[in-house]
């Protein structure tokens, strides 16, 4: 699709800070998916981060892109996740939808690069991700925060998180994409 007009890019970048903001202070508050605001605004970010695809790359949002979606990372396995395993299901479904690449959208080769061992191994830092396509950034960072030198509670709340990954991934196949 073509890029949105560019007096959205602001608009856009002040949304995508204030989700990354309201995440992070909800995420340390230790607020749980029993308290409507920390879901919602997950639900919000992952709606936020789908619907501004066709921003990133070069466009101005692609920094503040990073730091909503960095946001839904570091709720894996905080104190909010501590104390309700279903925030890890809700950062999952909506690091599904910044996954959900459209099939029209093009990334860069350098950005989408291959994400190798070599090149990545236990960097689960935003900055070794920066610039990656979601579609291959978001499951190969899900796969290594699992991974055995991780702490228990960040590797159990990104194994969650992966089931709504698997589960988008399983629909597209279905249906063709």
């Amino acid at each position: 699709p073509p890029p949105p007009p560019e007096w959205l890019e602001g608009p856009v970048r002040s949304v995508l800070a204030a989700l990354a903001g309201a995440l992070g202070a909800l995420g340390q508050a230790g607020a749980d998916a029993e308290n409507a605001r920390l879901p919602a605004a997950i639900r919000a970010a992952g709606a936020a981060l789908h619907a501004t695809t066709a921003l990133s790359g070069d466009g101005s949002a692609g920094p503040s892109r990073q730091r909503a979606a960095e946001a839904l990372f570091r709720l894996l396995g905080s104190d909010a996740c501590k104390k309700d395993e279903q925030v890890a299901l809700h950062v999952g479904g909506a690091l599904a939808l910044y996954a959900d690449t459209p099939p029209d959208a093009v990334w860069e080769p350098a950005a989408a690069g291959d994400l190798t061992d070599g090149d990545l191994a236990g960097k689960h830092d935003g900055a070794a991700f920066a610039g990656r396509a979601p579609h291959l950034s978001v499951p190969y960072r899900l796969v290594h925060m699992g991974k055995a030198d991780a702490p228990p509670s960040r590797r159990n709340a990104a194994a969650v998180a992966f089931l709504p990954l698997l589960g988008r991934a399983r629909e597209g196949a279905g249906s063709g994409r």
